[in-house]
C-alpha cells in the first residue's frame, strides 16, 4: 500500500466490471464523473477499439477499497476512440446517482518534466498461470522515465515490485508520490512483461481530447477571484497571521462583547473575519450566526434570521420560514431577546456562546440607519453577562471605515470601537508575497514561472483596492496555467494586475451577451451600484456596490441576472423567504471598470433620485406611512418626470409611494382651498366694515390725510437720489393715504428708477457674498477664482483679490470688519486686510465654509473628509480638528451668539453636531433630518436653533435639552 496516500486511492479507485469481473480501472473526478480508457469500455460493448462508443452506454463499477465494495451504475458521458496514431482512447463515465459514501474525487495535476519521479498504480491484471488474475486488485510502483514519441509517459516498474504493469491496469490513475496527485492514466503495457514497462496518457493529452477536463482541474484553485475567503478557506488564506491573532485575542482572552472590524473597501475585512477569525475560534463552545445583508427587513427580522440559521442550519426546510417569522415576533423586548438567545444555544448541545457576525454593516448604515440603531441596542442586550458572570453572546461587526462617524453615533458600537480600535491595514509587501506564493504549497507540481512573483508584487498598486485586483489576477493565471506553470505570457495577455479585472470583465460580458441584451445589461448593472450623494461644487463621494432584491427588476431582467451569475461578475443569493438578491462580486468592479463607471455616470441623476426615493419609502413604511413623510409638490413633479421617462425601472413599491404622495397633495390642496375660501369671506366682511367706517370719517380726516401726503411726497423727492428704495416706500405710503394724480406720478417715477445695482466683473457664477459689519463693503466670491470688494453706496469696485487656484466657495468678515476670510476649493483659506487689500495669511488643508466667532478670535473652516478646523485668528495657528461628519462635506457652520458653541451640519450624514469651542469636544448630535443639512441659525438669545435640510423640512431645536421642538413642513424642494 502506498504510504501516506493510500486514503486517496482507497476513496477514488473503481473497478470497471463485465459479468461481475473486472476488465479495467476507472477513477473518480469532480462532478460525479469517472475517467478511464475507451478501449476498456469497448471490450464490454464488444466493439473494436477504433469504433466510437454508444452514447449513454451503461457501465457497472464498484469501489473495492471502500467498505462493502459498493457498486454504482454509470453511463458513457464522453469518449474518444483509439486512433490510428494511438491518440485518443479516453472515456468519461457519469454516475447515474450519487457517489457511494466515502468516495472522494482524485486530484489531477498537469505537470512537465517528471523524469525520475516515483509513481504508484493500482489495478486488476491477469497474468499467465500460475499467477493468474488479481480481481481484488494489486499495487505496483516504479519511476517515470519521461515522455516517449507519442507524448505518453513511459513508466518503468521497480525490479522489487511484486506485480509489473499488465492489461488489467488500463484506465488506472498514475499517482505521483512527490506531487501527490494523478499525473496520467495507464493506457498500454509492453507485451513482454520482462521489460516491466507501461505507458500513460498525460493530463495534457487528456485535456486536449476532452477540453472540459481543464475546468475540472481548475475547480481546485487556491485563489478566490473576487469572492471573500470563508472559514472553509483557511488552508489557502495567508498573509494575515498577526491580524488573526489580534482578533482571536480580543474575542477569546479579553472576551470583548462587541468587536468592530473596520477597514477601507477592498482591504480584506470579510476574508480576515471568515478565514482568519471564524476558522480558528473554539467551535466546541462558539455557535456562529450570521446576519444576512442586503435584505430590506426590520431589525427583529434580521436578528431572527441569524438565530434561526445559526450553525449553518438548513434554511431550505419547509418549516424554516414559519419558524423565522414566529421568532421575529418574539424579539420586541429584552426578555424576548434573552429567551431566544438561550433557546438557540440549547438547540446546539455543548455550545455556550453565540458568535453573531454582522458583515458589510455599512449597507445598513447607509440604507436603514434606524434599523442599524435598533440592532446596536439589541447587541447591547445580547452581549450582557449572565447572572453567573458568563457572556452568552459576542458580536463581530465588519464595516468600511469611512462609516466611522455613523458608527460613533451608536452607543454600544462606539464603546466597543473605543475599546478595541481594530483597523485592517493594507497588506505589506511581505504579506502580499505570502498571499501570492503560499497557496501553491498545497499544490505540488504547480509553480510560478521564474520572475513572475516579483513582477506581480511590483505591478500591484499601493492601497486597499490592490488586494482584490491581485487575487483576481492570480485566479486568471491559475485558469491559464500550462503544464504546471503560471506563466509570464498569460500574465502579459491579461494586461497585468491592473488590467486583468477590467479586461476579463469586458471579454466575459460581451462574449456572453448578444446585441439585444446590451441595453438590459446597463439597466441591471446601474441597479447594483449606489451613486454617491453630491458634495460641494458638483463633486460626489465614492460610489458603492448595493444589494438589489428581486422586486426591483422585471422578470426578463431577473432571468438575465441568473444567467449573469455564470460570469462571476454578479453574485445571486437565494433566500428562503423568496427575497432573492443580486450584487456585484466586489467593490473593485466599481472602482476599476470604466464601462461600469460610464454607465453609472450616465444614469447618475436618475439613480440618485431613485435611491433618495427608496430611503424615503423605507422611513415612510417604518413610521406607519404618515402623510408628513410623503413627497411635496416639487418632488412629486420630479417623480412624475422620472416615471414618465423610466417607468420600467421603477419598482411597484416606489410607484405606490409616489401615488400616495399625489393623493396626499390633493387632500392638502382641497384643505387649502377651503381655508382660502373662508379667509376670502372674512376679508369681504372686513372690507365692508372698513368702507362704512371710512365713509363716516372721511370728512373729518380728509384734511389730515392731504397734509400727511404732502409731507411724504416732499420727503420722497428729497431721498430719490440718495436712497431710491426709501423714496419708493415713501411714495407708496403717500399714494396709499391719499391717492391723487401727483402721488401716482411720483410713485411711478420712483418705481421705474433703479432700486438696486447690478455689479459686473466676475467671469463665472458668484458662489458667496458677505456684507461688512458697518454695511459699507460687499465681498463676493466666484468660481472665477477671485474675490471682489465693492462700495455698497456707490456700487463701485474697490479691489480684486487673487490667489485661489480654484473656485471661491465662502467669504466672511470678522466682527470688527478689518479682516476678510475666503475659502476655496483649492483646500486653502486666505485672510485679507480689508483696508489695504493685502493677504495676511494662507491656512492650508481647509476650505468652505469660513465662519468667525462673535468675538473674532476664532475662525472655523471646513476640511477634508468632513472635518472642521478651528484656528486662532491672531496667531493663524490651528487650535483643533473636529472629526465632524466623516466622508460628508460640511456645507454650513455657525457659532452661538455667546461664542461658546459651534454647530456643524452634514450634507451626507444628515446630522447636526454641537461642539464646545473651548474644550473642542462634541456635546451632542441632533438627528431628525432625512436629507442633507443645508442651513442653520440661532435665535438672538442662543436658546433655539433652527436647521433646514434637503428633505424640505426645518427642525426647531431646544439647545439646552437638545430635543426637537417642532418640525416645519410645507416647502416643496
Amino acid at each position: 500500500m502506498p504510504g501516506g496516500s493510500s486514503a486517496a486511492w482507497e476513496r477514488g479507485t473503481a473497478r470497471v466490471l463485465h459479468n461481475g469481473r473486472p476488465v479495467g480501472v476507472a477513477f473518480l473526478i469532480p462532478g460525479r464523473l469517472l475517467l478511464t480508457c475507451a478501449h476498456v469500455i469497448s471490450s464490454i460493448a464488444g466493439l473494436p477499439d477504433g469504433r466510437p462508443l454508444p452514447a449513454r452506454f451503461p457501465v457497472t463499477v464498484d469501489f473495492p477499497l471502500l467498505p462493502g465494495h459498493p457498486e454504482a451504475a454509470a453511463t458513457v458521458h464522453f469518449s474518444v476512440p483509439v486512433a490510428a496514431d494511438n491518440s485518443g482512447d479516453v472515456a468519461v463515465l457519469r454516475l447515474t446517482g450519487e457517489a457511494p459514501a466515502g468516495a472522494v474525487a482524485m486530484r489531477i495535476l498537469e505537470a512537465d518534466d517528471l523524469a525520475g519521479h516515483r509513481w504508484r498504480a493500482f489495478g486488476f491484471p491477469r497474468y499467465p498461470e500460475p499467477v493468474g488474475g488479481r480481481d481484488a486488485g494489486v499495487w505496483t510502483r516504479g519511476t517515470v522515465e519521461g515522455r516517449e514519441g507519442t507524448g505518453w509517459w513511459q513508466l518503468t516498474c521497480d525490479e522489487g515490485a511484486g506485480f509489473p504493469l499488465a492489461g488489467g491496469f488500463s484506465g488506472a490513475p498514475v499517482w505521483d508520490e512527490e506531487y501527490r496527485g494523478v499525473i496520467g492514466v495507464v493506457v498500454a503495457v509492453e507485451g513482454d512483461q520482462r521489460r516491466r514497462t507501461g505507458y500513460a496518457l498525460t493530463v495534457e493529452s487528456l485535456a486536449r481530447e476532452w477540453p472540459q477536463l481543464r475546468s475540472r482541474l481548475l475547480d481546485d484553485s487556491p485563489f478566490r477571484e473576487l469572492l471573500p475567503f470563508t472559514e472553509h478557506d483557511s488552508a489557502v488564506f495567508h498573509g494575515r497571521a498577526g491580524e488573526t491573532r489580534r482578533l482571536l485575542e480580543l474575542l477569546g482572552e479579553q472576551q470583548v462583547p462587541i468587536l468592530p472590524v473596520l477597514g477601507a473597501s477592498g482591504v480584506g475585512k470579510s476574508s480576515l473575519t471568515g478565514a482568519g477569525l471564524l476558522a480558528h475560534v473554539d467551535h466546541g463552545s462558539h455557535l456562529t450566526a450570521r446576519l444576512p445583508h442586503g435584505l430590506r427587513l426590520t431589525a427583529e427580522e434580521l436578528l431572527a434570521w441569524a438565530l434561526a440559521s445559526a450553525g449553518d442550519a438548513d434554511t431550505r426546510k419547509a418549516d424554516w420560514h414559519d419558524r423565522w417569522s414566529a421568532l421575529a415576533r418574539r424579539l420586541g423586548d429584552e426578555h424576548g431577546l434573552r429567551t431566544a438567545l438561550e433557546q438557540t444555544l440549547a438547540r446546539h448541545d455543548g455550545r455556550t456562546r453565540l458568535l453573531l457576525v454582522l458583515d458589510q454593516f455599512e449597507t445598513l448604515l447607509a440604507d436603514a440607519p434606524e434599523t442599524a440603531r435598533k440592532l446596536d441596542a439589541m447587541l447591547g442586550v445580547l452581549t450582557t453577562r449572565r447572572a453567573d458572570g458568563s457572556r452568552p453572546a459576542q458580536a463581530v461587526v465588519v464595516s468600511r471605515i469611512d462609516f466611522l462617524p455613523q458608527i460613533e453615533q451608536l452607543p454600544n458600537l462606539r464603546t466597543a470601537w473605543e475599546t478595541t480600535h481594530v483597523v485592517v491595514p493594507p497588506m505589506t509587501r511581505d504579506q502580499l508575497r505570502e498571499a501570492v506564493t503560499r497557496p501553491l504549497e498545497g499544490h505540488a507540481g504547480i509553480r510560478f514561472a521564474d520572475g513572475l512573483v516579483e513582477q506581480l508584487l511590483h505591478d500591484t498598486p499601493r492601497g486597499a483596492a490592490a488586494l482584490p485586483m491581485l487575487e483576481y489576477t492570480l485566479s486568471q493565471l491559475w485558469a491559464r496555467q500550462e503544464r504546471g506553470f503560471l506563466t509570464a505570457t498569460a500574465y502579459q495577455e491579461l494586461g497585468g494586475v491592473e488590467g486583468a479585472l477590467v479586461g476579463n470583465a469586458e471579454r466575459t460580458l460581451w462574449e456572453w451577451a448578444d446585441g439585444s441584451e446590451h441595453e438590459a445589461l446597463e439597466r441591471i448593472f446601474i441597479q447594483l451600484v449606489r451613486p454617491a450623494e453630491r458634495l460641494d461644487a458638483g463633486e460626489h463621494g465614492p460610489d458603492m456596490p448595493r444589494v438589489a432584491d428581486r422586486t426591483q427588476f422585471s422578470e426578463h431582467d431577473w432571468s438575465l441576472i441568473h444567467r449573469l451569475a455564470s460570469t462571476r461578475l454578479v453574485v445571486v443569493t437565494r433566500r428562503p423567504n423568496g427575497l432573492d438578491t443580486a450584487e456585484l462580486a466586489h467593490q473593485a468592479l466599481v472602482e476599476s471598470w470604466p464601462r461600469l463607471q460610464g454607465w453609472v455616470e450616465r444614469n447618475r441623476d436618475f439613480r440618485s433620485w431613485q435611491e433618495e426615493i427608496r430611503r424615503t419609502v423605507r422611513a415612510w413604511q417604518e413610521r406607519g406611512r404618515p402623510q408628513e413623510l410623503t413627497l411635496g409638490r416639487h418632488r412629486i413633479d420630479e417623480a412624475k418626470r422620472w416615471l414618465g421617462a423610466r417607468a420600467a425601472e421603477v419598482s411597484p413599491e416606489e410607484t405606490e409611494f409616489v401615488q400616495a404622495s399625489i393623493q396626499a397633495q390633493h387632500r392638502i390642496a382641497r384643505w387649502r382651498r377651503f381655508i382660502l375660501t373662508g379667509f376670502a369671506f372674512l376679508a369681504v366682511l372686513v372690507l365692508l366694515a372698513s368702507g362704512l367706517a371710512a365713509l363716516n370719517a372721511r370728512t373729518s380726516d380728509q384734511q389730515r390725510d392731504m397734509a400727511a401726503t404732502q409731507r411724504l411726497t416732499s420727503q420722497s423727492r428729497r431721498e430719490a437720489n440718495t436712497d431710491p428704495a426709501l423714496a419708493a416706500r415713501l411714495a407708496l405710503a403717500a399714494q396709499h393715504i391719499h391717492p391723487t394724480a401727483d402721488t401716482r406720478a411720483l410713485l411711478l417715477s420712483t418705481l421705474t428708477a433703479p432700486l438696486r445695482a447690478t455689479l459686473t466683473g466676475h467671469t463665472s457664477p458668484v458662489s458667496s457674498v458677505a456684507v461688512s459689519p458697518d454695511g459699507n463693503t460687499l465681498a463676493t466670491g466666484s468660481r472665477d477664482r477671485t474675490v471682489r470688494l465693492w462700495d455698497v453706496r456707490t456700487h463701485r469696485l474697490r479691489a480684486t483679490l487673487t490667489g485661489h487656484s480654484r473656485s471661491v466657495g465662502s467669504v466672511a468678515f470678522s466682527p470688527d470688519g478689518k479682516t476678510l476670510a475666503t475659502g476655496g476649493e483649492d483646500r486653502t483659506v486666505r485672510l485679507w486686510d480689508v483696508r489695504t487689500h493685502r493677504r495676511l495669511a494662507t491656512l492650508t488643508g481647509s476650505a468652505s465654509p469660513v465662519v468667525f466667532s462673535p468675538d473674532g478670535k476664532t475662525l472655523a473652516t471646513g476640511g477634508d473628509q468632513g472635518r472642521v478646523r478651528l484656528w486662532d485668528v491672531r496667531t493663524r495657528r490651528p487650535l483643533a480638528t473636529l472629526a465632524a461628519h466623516g466622508r460628508s462635506s460640511v456645507p454650513r457652520a455657525v457659532f452661538s451668539p455667546d461664542g461658546r458653541t459651534l454647530v456643524t451640519g452634514g450634507s451626507l450624514d444628515r446630522t447636526v453636531r454641537l461642539w464646545d469651542v473651548r474644550t473642542h469636544r462634541q456635546m451632542a448630535t441632533l438627528k431628525g433630518h432625512t436629507g442633507g443639512v443645508q442651513s442653520m441659525a440661532f435665535s438672538p438669545d442662543g436658546r433655539t436653533l433652527a436647521t433646514g435640510a434637503s428633505d424640505s423640512t426645518v427642525e426647531v431645536w431646544d439647545v439646552r435639552t437638545r430635543r426637537s421642538q417642532a418640525t416645519l413642513t410645507g416647502h416643496t424642494g
